[in-house]
């Protein structure tokens, strides 16, 4: 039985994530609100606070908040509220690390909500901050912790074969993720340490997840790679493991005298019959992660080999025995 081919997850697959999708939506903005009373009001305040370099984000504050107002103003029957939360985090990422002050972000952040709730003249509110009184710290781990909440069913899909391989971007996205989790689990269930906010906690995550939300795994490596392994030869097959680099063209295979002697080499048609059916039903895959199906069958074809190799090696062996056995009867005729 082949086991399932490996999909190299790179930083790529971080764009995929939910969390990614929807803060990108804020990154990118829209035009198009100058002419409203909030837009004009928000750029004047943020300017007050040059001394921390907001007037050098501010356009694209305003353009994020440009968005949501559109968003919320024409699609309030059906709008996606988790973009409040989103637009929440998505400023304090860009604020907080400018500021570093407590008071001074939940000024900052008063101030805007404040303006999009009392210069819009339409019948409804955009939003309303998660909690404006907050310190840096919790706030970042607050943030992790909420991205993790809607990314972590994308990483079960990547990992979810339990031996798959990553970068070191992605593999520090999820150990990162992870370590979070894990701490404010242990604080809000176990040590009661107050080292996290637990009301935020218990809100994004429920206890019979927490097997699961440890549980996800990748193995660094810095080559993409596809990996089929045989995992139940045959008796006279030993195990191996295949890897099909897309950066190496040719790979030396050892063959074992025993099964030269033995002619074992013959059952290495099944398993490369099944890699080159792998290979053929997942070849537009490895292609789009990085490999290419010409490479594979370059690295596949050698292994081809093996059996012929073996059998000429077979044959020599014969010969010379058939040799040494005429010799034995020509000088010691009583063999005969």
């Amino acid at each position: 039985m082949i086991h399932p081919y490996i999909v190299f997850i790179t930083e790529e697959h971080l764009k995929k994530l939910t969390s990614y999708y929807k803060y990108s939506k804020f990154e990118d903005g829209e035009s198009g609100c100058e002419i409203f009373p909030f837009y004009s009001s928000i750029k004047e305040d943020l300017q007050r606070y040059s001394i921390y370099g907001l007037h050098r984000i501010s356009d694209k504050i305003l353009k994020a908040l440009c968005f949501i107002y559109n968003r919320k103003r024409n699609r309030q029957n059906n709008f996606d509220e988790e973009y409040c939360s989103y637009l929440y985090y998505w400023l304090g990422n860009k604020i907080y690390p400018l500021v570093k002050d407590e008071a001074m972000f939940s000024s900052i952040i008063n101030m805007i909500y404040s303006e999009l709730y009392s210069n819009i003249t339409e019948d409804f509110i955009i939003c309303k901050p998660l909690n404006i009184k907050i310190n840096q710290d919790i706030f970042n781990k607050n943030k992790v912790l909420f991205d993790y909440s809607k990314d972590y069913e994308k990483i079960e899909l990547d990992t979810v074969y339990g031996n798959a391989t990553c970068d070191k971007v992605y593999k520090e996205y999820i150990t990162n993720y992870i370590y979070i989790y894990k701490e404010a689990y242990s604080d809000c269930n176990e040590t009661k340490e107050n080292k996290f906010d637990c009301d935020t906690f218990s809100k994004l995550f429920n206890n019979d997840q927490h097997t699961k939300l440890i549980s996800f795994r990748c193995t660094e490596s810095k080559n993409p790679r596809v990996a089929l392994k045989v995992q139940e030869p045959t008796s006279q097959v030993p195990e191996r493991t295949l890897q099909l680099r897309p950066s190496v063209a040719r790979d030396s295979y050892m063959v074992s005298r025993s099964e030269v002697l033995t002619g074992s080499h013959n059952n290495l048609r099944s398993p490369v019959t099944n890699i080159l059916n792998e290979v053929e039903s997942h070849s537009i895959d490895n292609t789009t992660e990085g490999g290419s199906s010409k490479t594979i069958m370059g690295s596949v074809a050698p292994v081809l080999g093996v059996s012929s190799i073996s059998l000429l090696l077979y044959k020599v062996i014969e010969n010379i025995i058939d040799i040494h056995t005429f010799i034995i009867y020509m000088c010691f005729p009583f063999f005969k």
